[in-house]
């Protein structure tokens, strides 16, 4: 279901930005999102990380998430840098941000929230040295 709903946004943002075209649905069953979000939304993370597991319980059906998991929500978008569907200014580029997510009982809790994710915010960070920057994340 989380990556359901992701490759509805992506394919949503993808199709606001006329690199995508035609209806939402039929971009939505032949999956044509893929050609630039190739991989899944995210997986378990501890000592099982980045496992190949169906996620499926022992009766085979979907594991749900309970508190106590911890799970990544890594989407991204990779724009191949010769698709003339795509506008000039992003062929070739790429970007992913990844969330840690607890499952506790009262919902989740973003393990990540400090970290920058907005363009302002990342370019910043690149211009400072690493371990201050790192300092000033857990001050």
């Amino acid at each position: 279901d989380i990556h359901k709903e992701a490759c509805r946004v992506l394919l949503q943002g993808l199709m606001d930005a006329k690199i995508l075209t035609g209806s939402f649905d039929e971009n939505m069953e032949q999956e044509t999102f893929k050609k630039y979000y190739p991989h899944g939304t995210g997986h378990w993370l501890g000592l099982d990380v980045h496992d190949n597991s169906p996620y499926l319980d022992e009766n085979l059906e979907d594991i749900k998430l309970a508190p106590g998991m911890v799970f990544t929500c890594e989407p991204g978008l990779y724009f191949p840098a010769n698709d003339t569907a795509v506008p000039e200014h992003w062929r070739g580029e790429g970007i992913r941000i990844e969330d840690d997510i607890l499952m506790n009982q009262s919902g989740a809790e973003n393990l990540t929230r400090m970290i920058p994710k907005e363009i302002k915010e990342v370019e910043e960070a690149c211009t400072q040295d690493p371990a201050a920057f790192i300092e000033k994340l857990f001050s």
